[in-house]
């Protein structure tokens, strides 16, 4: 008898592929690396570009991730919003575009000691756990 993957397991899989990303920056050309700032943040999270198409038209972008919620993307998207015009939360999952690490190189003085982002509002409840009972 074949062993059928429990429903749990597919759920899980399908899921497993969304994610959110902070959107930096999009460019028709490619993104200089001397215009991105060094900061501290890059080091807790992954940043790359993305070369693809839109509409006929080469797309460069320069995302930040990954995310498991769209809070956290939000905060850091807030904190961002210092250093870059109109930073966004944004879906992904995995596509066929092409993704690069990305290394910043405009010195701005960043110390080397990350900066603290405080999350507001209520935590999120995991799904599927069982209410507490008093």
């Amino acid at each position: 008898m074949a062993d059928i993957p429990s429903t749990r397991s597919r759920v899980q899989e399908t899921h497993s592929g969304l994610r959110y990303v902070v959107e930096l920056r999009v460019s028709s050309t490619p993104i200089d690396p001397y215009s991105v700032p060094q900061l501290d943040i890059f080091d807790a999270y992954r940043l790359y570009s993305e070369i693809g198409r839109e509409n006929g038209c080469e797309r460069h972008a320069l995302y930040l991730g990954y995310f498991k919620e769209s809070g956290t993307a939000s905060s850091v998207a807030g904190y961002l919003a210092a250093y870059f015009d109109a930073p966004r939360v944004v879906h992904t999952v995995p596509s066929r575009s092409l993704h690069l690490k990305f290394t910043p190189l405009k010195d701005i003085g960043a110390t080397g000691t990350h900066s603290v982002i405080e999350l507001t509002g209520e935590p999120s409840v995991p799904r599927n756990c069982p209410p507490k009972i008093a």
